[in-house]
């Protein structure tokens, strides 16, 4: 059970080192309380809720998405999409060379 637990906290760690720098709260803060700085106290509370709430579904979707692209599904047909056309590219390379 330790091990299963290490291995949670470990890629919790991990997420959360890799997405605070893009999200980047600290550097969006000042630019936040600028931009609401004619609002009143209780409507720019209400808007960070909605900013913070919108921000984390964006996260998990993307988390989610990215999970599934880099894996087995999407990632997959794109490589084998992306191997196809390299013959071509050569044979055309080739073509072009002999040429000059």
């Amino acid at each position: 059970m330790t091990a299963d637990l290490r291995q949670i906290v470990e890629g919790v760690l991990l997420v959360f080192a890799a997405l605070f720098p893009i999200v980047n709260p600290l550097g969006g803060a000042p630019i936040f309380l600028a931009m609401t700085s004619d609002y009143v106290q209780e409507e720019r509370a209400s808007l960070a809720w909605r900013v913070t709430v919108n921000a984390f579904v964006l996260l998990v979707a993307s988390v989610a998405t990215g999970t599934y692209v880099l894996e087995d599904g999407a990632g997959a047909r794109t490589r084998e999409r992306s191997t196809s056309h390299q013959p071509q590219l050569r044979d055309a390379g080739a073509t072009s060379r002999s040429t000059r």
